[in-house]
């Protein structure tokens, strides 16, 4: 990464830039946030993957499943009960103070 050439200085080009605010918004540290949502979901019976520690997976029956995925401060949120689906959606604006931004309509893969 480099530094926008208007804060490069002769003589300083060595030199590292100090942010002053928060990146994504986030107001605690990313540690603590993702700790306290990682307790949440467990809570309210979500499974976190063995695979990836930011999917989570719940199931209420041999019909109904919920999947979350956490990414800094955003959800992706998808299953095939649309009724559980909203009541998730619901309790997440409740208790995490959460914005529900509707559907999806693009996901970009890394």
């Amino acid at each position: 990464m480099e530094k926008p050439p208007i804060y490069v200085k002769k003589g300083k080009e060595h030199q590292l830039c100090q942010l002053k605010k928060d990146i994504y918004g986030i107001k605690k540290a990313p540690t603590s946030l993702y700790e306290k949502n990682d307790r949440y979901f467990l809570n309210i019976r979500f499974e976190r993957s063995l695979v990836d520690s930011n999917f989570y997976i719940q199931v209420f029956d041999s019909k109904s499943e919920a999947f979350m995925v956490l990414y800094v401060d955003d959800f992706l949120i998808t299953g095939n009960d649309t009724i559980m689906i909203s009541n998730l959606n619901k309790d997440l604006q409740m208790n995490l103070k959460m914005t529900y931004l509707g559907l999806i309509h693009y996901f970009l893969r890394v």
